[in-house]
């Protein structure tokens, strides 16, 4: 998008409210922003929904118009720019101790004129309090805001020359302070490309709590596999797979194919030894990642090696914190090892699933785009992976 800045294309989908959704207020800037299109993004790749009663002649999809204008992000943008209310002053702690040096001065002022009228006897008292009245109130000259004002409207006036536009004058002041500057652009001093250091598969939950080493990707398990290659929000561009670095890095380590038309992740030519070929994981329904959460999760239906047979798994992943409180057991070691993990500043992200039985998937609705689950329902109960 042009006014958030991503290089990398994002997943939008529909809001459905069921479960504990459906009574959740509409939060476009925080809850359910995935759910929302923002003036100025540009639309990649646009996928028709099922079950509307409204089909666009286009093939497109159906949206709902919550702002236009200068309501709109973009529009709020111009308007401030357009029509800056803000005040231009300069710093009020500035401002302040020049009016308090200016006290002082009509304070010694009044006390010399009042000590000198009383000596004298010249004047009344009446007249002598009127003066020294005069001269305190007139510490604060009319033309003070103006003058105050002056620097932040010569670089007001400068940055304009120079195409600049300055939505919050009354920072200039501040930006006058900085002593030194530092920035970072992704590609000169860091780059989004991550590399994934391998896996920690438990087995059982017996043993000791000491932190276990992190192995090779060729050892990961087969339910760990399934997770980190279903459970994500990439999409395809140009023949590319795009999407958050982290799941980008996790889906090349393991060697898996993910067709984004049928949402299908399978082992390609370069998949890990331990998992055999002839698998597939095909989602059914995505939740995505909720920062409150700290999670997200896929309903899936998953392929195995072997049988064939094909099932319906719940795959979440997410925070290690948050994914220990959804276990049904937590194994020994789990809280050190991922401490350790992080100690040593690598990204760590526990891996869950949960094998739907025959009895739950006929007490739920039909599990298709467009009827998901609630998100309480697929992500809880869930085994290790």
């Amino acid at each position: 998008a042009s006014l958030t800045g991503e290089s990398t294309p994002q997943i939008k989908e529909a809001a459905v409210a069921v479960g504990a959704a459906a009574n959740e207020p509409l939060d476009i800037l925080s809850a359910h922003r995935v759910h929302t299109l923002y003036s100025g993004t540009s639309l990649m790749q646009v996928t028709a929904g099922e079950g509307t009663s409204l089909t666009p002649p286009d093939g497109g999809c159906m949206c709902y118009c919550l702002r236009t204008g200068f309501s709109s992000s973009q529009g709020q943008l111009v308007r401030m720019i357009e029509y800056s209310s803000e005040q231009v002053m300069s710093d009020v702690k500035e401002t302040l101790a020049l009016l308090f040096l200016l006290l002082v001065f009509a304070l010694m002022a009044s006390g010399y004129v009042l000590k000198k009228g009383l000596e004298e006897g010249k004047k009344s008292q009446y007249e002598l309090v009127l003066r020294c009245v005069l001269i305190l109130t007139s510490v604060v000259p009319p033309e003070l805001p103006m003058q105050t004002a002056v620097a932040v409207n010569t670089a007001l006036l400068a940055l304009w020359k120079s195409q600049i536009f300055c939505t919050e004058p009354f920072r200039i002041p501040y930006a006058g302070k900085i002593k030194a500057c530092l920035f970072d652009k992704t590609g000169t001093l860091t780059t989004d490309q991550l590399v994934c250091a391998g896996t920690v598969c438990f087995k059982g939950t017996e043993g000791p709590s000491d932190a276990r080493p992190v192995e090779k990707m060729e050892t990961t398990s087969w339910e760990a596999c399934v997770v980190l290659g279903a459970c994500h929000a990439l999409v395809k561009v140009e023949d590319q797979i795009t999407g958050d670095p982290i799941e980008v890095a996790g889906v090349k380590a393991l060697g898996w194919d993910y067709q984004p038309s049928t949402n299908t992740s399978k082992p390609g030519e370069k998949a890990v030894d331990s998992i055999p070929k002839g698998s597939s994981v095909t989602v059914l329904n995505r939740y995505h990642f909720a920062s409150k959460l700290q999670r997200m999760s896929v309903l899936a239906h998953v392929r195995e090696p072997g049988t064939g047979e094909r099932e319906t798994w719940a795959l979440v992943k997410g925070s290690p914190e948050a994914i220990a409180k959804l276990l049904v057991t937590k194994p020994a070691g789990y809280d050190s090892t991922y401490r350790q993990m992080a100690e040593e500043g690598m990204r760590v992200l526990a891996l869950a699933y949960r094998k739907i039985s025959t009895q739950e998937l006929n007490t739920q609705p039909e599990v298709k785009s467009g009827t998901p689950w609630p998100r309480e329902e697929v992500e809880k109960n869930l085994v290790f992976a």
